[in-house]
């Protein structure tokens, strides 16, 4: 099971609002984040760990390239609107191979219906929560390889989930018991 860091205050501080363009550095990130308008969020490479939402939307950014985003007990993502995401999970380290991670006990849905969510590269681990993707666009699609292990997972509207499966071709390690290192591939209902 993965564990946030401590050192967040006891009342929580308030969202942090973007609306330029930021470069995050790994750690623990107290709050929530919003990027709204033509916010860019680049983090920076390492393990990101969120006491908090990340929301995006309108044309909002978030890219990250050897990063994890490591959500609370109660925090998740929601990308909407025409925001775009690109994410490629960490290379190395305790956490390499995974591009979104929380704990067992997180039961929140993790939200996707924005337009641009092109690149999630790495292994989104949700196990007791659900990942949400609607609309009509594709998500996933660049990316070289996902696995997705959540308690539900829903697709509303007609958007496309990719699931690539080219291992070979990624820098991003596959974790131990996902994807070609696991005995098998199933869906469960």
């Amino acid at each position: 099971d993965v564990s946030i860091p401590a050192g967040c205050p006891q009342h929580a501080p308030p969202n942090l609002k973007i609306s330029g363009s930021e470069t995050l550095a790994p750690g623990l990130h107290c709050g929530g984040i919003q990027l709204t308008g033509d916010a860019i969020l680049n983090l920076a490479p390492g393990e990101h760990y969120f006491v908090g939402d990340v929301t995006a939307d309108q044309s909002a950014q978030i890219t990250g390239d050897d990063v994890v985003l490591v959500f609370d007990n109660h925090s998740k993502f929601d990308f909407s609107g025409q925001s775009r995401v690109s994410l490629r999970g960490r290379r190395s380290g305790q956490l390499a191979g995974f591009v979104v991670i929380t704990t067992r006990t997180n039961g929140q849905d993790f939200h996707i219906s924005a337009s641009h969510v092109n690149e999630l590269l790495g292994t989104i681990y949700i196990p007791n929560a659900q990942l949400v993707v609607e609309g009509v666009d594709n998500v996933a699609q660049t990316s070289e390889w996902t696995v997705v292990v959540a308690r539900q997972l829903t697709l509303h509207g007609s958007p496309t989930l990719y699931i690539n499966a080219n291992y070979a071709g990624s820098s991003v390690p596959v974790p131990a018991g996902v994807g070609p290192n696991s005995a098998k591939a199933h869906l469960v209902h």
